[in-house]
């Protein structure tokens, strides 16, 4: 009686859970086409839409108060920069997706042509004015610089320094411009002007990365006699 006693008394160590392995499902044989499938849903494109309209808004935000353009008028500046940019992002899906033939391929490269020439025109007729055409095309060449500037700013913000006065801003900007202008870049073998959605090659790629730090030095070897010794330092960080 003690020893059953005993064994009553005694802990019961817990059951072990069983073991379940789940296999890992298998993985897709084009995962670009996963991304397709789900562009194809419409309240996806609408929202892409939505998405792609604020950032045009947002980009274009200082050119529109250059250009005195009311708020109609920027609406219909922004749809159709949008219907460009809706072209382009439907043409890179097809290339994502894959599985195109040559005469696709062809047909995709001229759909891209064709949107961006016919572009142009359109915004010309729009502004009705060859003045404030060529502010946009030099804004639009511009957006580089602006990025760079803009997060150089970001940056001086944020390590509490002295912020770009507007004429360093505009020296600074000046600078970017001219050299990017200036610099011999190496023509890229895998760059086809009739084909803008060719892939760069490795090779071509390294050469890219290279001579976009050789520019970079350059342009803040000039920004020294513009901006202070902390601005610098914290522009070469950006770089």
């Amino acid at each position: 009686e003690s020893q059953v006693a005993a064994a009553a008394a005694a802990p019961v160590a817990p059951a072990r859970p069983a073991v379940v392995t789940v296999a890992a499902p298998p993985a897709p044989a084009n995962p670009g086409a996963a991304l397709v499938a789900a562009m194809n849903n419409p309240a996806m494109r609408t929202m892409m839409a939505t998405v792609q309209k604020r950032a045009l808004e947002t980009r274009y935000a200082e050119l529109f108060t250059q250009l005195q353009l009311s708020p109609e008028q920027r609406a219909r500046f922004i749809d159709l920069l949008s219907e460009g940019q809706a072209a382009t992002t439907e043409a890179g899906l097809k290339l994502v997706g894959g599985n195109l033939s040559a005469t696709e391929l062809a047909a995709l490269r001229q759909q891209v042509k064709e949107v961006a020439d016919g572009l142009d025109p359109k915004i010309r007729e729009f502004l009705g004015d060859d003045a404030k055409f060529a502010l946009y095309k030099q804004f639009t060449d511009q957006q580089t610089e602006r990025t760079q500037l803009n997060t150089l700013k970001a940056s001086l913000a944020q390590s509490d320094q002295p912020p770009l006065s507007a004429e360093q801003s505009a020296a600074l900007s000046n600078i970017m411009y001219t050299e990017r202008k200036s610099f011999s870049f190496t023509p890229s073998p895998s760059r086809d002007p009739a084909n803008p959605l060719a892939v760069p090659t490795a090779e071509a790629m390294e050469t890219m990365v290279r001579e976009q730090a050789q520019l970079q030095n350059r342009i803040a070897d000039r920004a020294a006699a513009v901006l202070s010794p902390e601005q610098l330092a914290s522009l070469r960080r950006d770089q």
